[in-house]
């Protein structure tokens, strides 16, 4: 199987369902700022199928009462913005 690192950048909705395409079975690997947008990294094979992942940003201090459809999400990373005065912490839906 051939791999490659693939960048994803991803918008920052608070408290709403971001969409990324990317190839089947992606290994999310991290999320971080570059250039003020937040982008996700994640181990792929591009001769995969592309499908959505879902991505959740929840701010610090955010009481989340309900879980996604397939169960709880997976921690991906933590972002700073405004000069780290807002902190989101990023989850994505498990496949």
């Amino acid at each position: 199987m051939s791999w490659a690192v693939f960048k994803y950048p991803i918008t920052m909705a608070l408290l709403g369902e971001v969409s990324v395409p990317m190839p089947h079975n992606a290994e999310i690997l991290c999320v971080q700022m570059q250039r003020g947008q937040a982008c996700v990294w994640a181990r792929v094979n591009p001769a995969e199928r592309t499908v959505a992942r879902t991505f959740r940003w929840y701010p610090t201090g955010h009481i989340e009462r309900e879980t996604m459809p397939n169960g709880y999400p997976v921690y991906v990373g933590t972002v700073m913005e405004l000069n780290d005065t807002l902190v989101f912490h990023l989850f994505v839906d498990p496949e």
